[in-house]
């Protein structure tokens, strides 16, 4: 959820041995392709064209850009931003201060709610991690990658234009563009179409934050575009999916009349788990991990989250608390052992579902929130095996997509919560103002105020 200037590298592509050259990330502005390419608005997959509607949440039509790094064209890294989320006339609309910023007030501090404008979106160029592909140890870094930035509340499902009040005692409204899903799907076409070259045979789909819940519900797209991929992978950062008592939340996105249409934008192998939807106690997000798991049995799925994970508890609070914004991001240390307890739950019903043997996790410890855009859980992360083994991060990452030198039987369920890492999570550094640190790491001073 970092804030960065939209800035990128344009450079030359060409094939060469296998690899579209251009090793540096390239900034790929819509309204200059759709005034070249009008057609390129009409986007077909899955046996259905749809005539889409990149932009932003508050932006101008064909506001938007994404990010591509030539690489080998046999591996693809498809990777879906965070960025918060909005869906009613609070988290929406009353949350905008006179920049266009969707915030939450803590004190004396502003965190953001969602993103709404390019130039507030993440930028690989200013990311580390997955995205440092000069980075030696970056075992990706020679993959073709696609950056899909996020700027529009509706973790990339969204294709709505919808339209909120304002508060009673102010008037009017506002129309929010939910349209993350017409972006989606426009990036992808723009890949296959003017990069046919790039035929994967292995496609890693990746998400953190709200782009987490964009990888996992769109994984299904990503194998329409590329049906003769060999190997799927996706890994959800940082998106577990904690919904209980969320009632407000749950109904306005996946109840009747979704404010982001998902109705009319999820894969129809995942209808049914919207099907019968009941309240924030229907388990939406477990199943849909439920029915990929069924449905792609030879493809893989794992879910990465630390222990307590600050953001997913600030977002919840937000949930929870949907008509009183006072209270909104207050009471986190109250929260969060309650946050560890469901999500533990969530993860703990994955590994012990029926669905074939194709899911693993990661639960690290502190209360960091994403890492695939950061050095230091990236490549620091690391916890103890059942049989007291070291394994990093990037090592259990690396083994489940089968990387160079890759061990497969890394690819394991690790927890912190656990007689080898001496059920040790962190949670002496909650104590003392760890908190406000992983608040201040996924929150950083914004460069455009």
């Amino acid at each position: 959820m970092k804030c960065f200037l939209s800035k990128g590298v344009y450079a030359v592509t060409l094939l060469i041995a296998g690899t579209v050259q251009g090793a540096e990330w390239q900034v790929l502005d819509v309204d200059q392709l759709v005034a070249d390419h009008p057609e390129s608005l009409d986007v077909t997959v899955g046996g259905v064209t749809r005539t889409v509607s990149p932009r932003c949440a508050l932006g101008e039509e064909h506001d938007y850009k994404f990010h591509f790094k030539g690489g080998n064209v046999d591996d693809l890294v498809v990777y879906f931003a965070g960025g918060g989320a909005c869906w009613d006339s609070l988290t929406c609309i009353a949350s905008l201060d006179e920049n266009g910023n969707g915030i939450v007030t803590r004190g004396e501090e502003n965190d953001f709610v969602y993103i709404g404008t390019i130039e507030r979106a993440d930028n690989p160029v200013e990311m580390d991690g997955l995205f440092k592909v000069t980075n030696s140890q970056n075992p990706y870094a020679d993959w073709s990658m696609l950056f899909i930035p996020y700027c529009t509340g509706d973790v990339h499902v969204g294709s709505s234009d919808t339209t909120y009040p304002f508060p009673p005692n102010l008037g009017g409204s506002r129309t929010i563009h939910h349209r993350g899903f017409d972006n989606f799907l426009y990036v992808m076409n723009w890949l296959k179409t003017y990069h046919p070259e790039v035929g994967p045979k292995k496609i890693l789909v990746a998400g953190s934050s709200a782009g987490a819940y964009g990888a996992t519900f769109n994984f299904p797209w990503v194998r329409e575009f590329y049906p003769d991929a060999k190997e799927m992978f996706l890994v959800s950062d940082a998106g577990v999916g904690v919904l209980t008592g969320a009632d407000v939340f749950s109904s306005a996105v996946f109840g009747e009349g979704s404010v982001w249409g998902i109705d009319e934008t999820i894969h129809p192998y995942l209808q049914s788990a919207l099907d019968g939807y009941a309240g924030s106690e229907t388990p939406v997000i477990p199943a849909v991990y439920n029915l990929l798991r069924t449905e792609y049995p030879k493809d893989k799925f794992a879910q990465y989250t630390t222990a307590y994970d600050v953001v997913q508890v600030l977002f919840w609070d937000i949930m929870l608390n949907p008509n009183d914004p006072s209270n909104w991001g207050q009471g986190l240390s109250d929260l969060i052992g309650w946050w560890n307890f469901y999500m533990t739950a969530i993860i703990e019903d994955q590994q012990q579902s029926a669905a074939p043997d194709n899911y693993r996790s990661y639960i690290g410890s502190g209360c960091n929130h994403t890492t695939l855009g950061f050095d230091d859980d990236f490549y620091g992360s690391s916890l103890m095996s059942s049989t007291g083994d070291p394994i990093s991060f990037l090592q259990w990452l690396s083994s489940m997509t089968d990387g160079k030198g890759a061990d497969k039987q890394q690819w394991q369920n690790l927890t912190c919560f656990s007689v080898p890492n001496g059920f040790d999570c962190g949670e002496a550094s909650l104590a003392a103002g760890g908190i406000d640190a992983c608040l201040a790491r996924s929150y950083p001073p914004d460069p455009l105020m």
